[in-house]
């Protein structure tokens, strides 16, 4: 991955963990609760969204194996955005910020 990509990948991590109130270990690591596994799904969809990376790379920035997972990601976060007015804002606040 450039570099440019992979410090944008660090920041929205950064946010995304800041957002959420856990650390960049929790999003990266393997625990899949679920307030962890929200997070990181909108950390994989802005990171998707806003390219930087394709699906796999921004699969491997979060620890995740399969490009799958970041699809199945944009896909809940799309769907959450339009149901949860608070999981919108908080997305909405991670990419204003990049």
């Amino acid at each position: 991955m450039v570099h440019f990509k992979q410090t944008a990948v660090n920041k929205v991590l950064a946010l995304t963990a800041e957002q959420w109130g856990i650390t960049v270990a929790d999003l990266i690591g393997p625990r899949r609760t679920g307030a962890i596994a929200q997070a990181r799904q909108a950390s994989m969809a802005i990171c998707y969204w806003n390219g930087f990376g394709k699906s796999k790379d921004v699969a491997a920035a979060h620890n995740r194996d399969n490009h799958a997972t970041v699809l199945h990601a944009c896909n809940a976060v799309d769907s959450d955005t339009r149901h949860n007015a608070t999981y919108k804002a908080k997305v909405m606040a991670i990419t204003a910020s990049l």
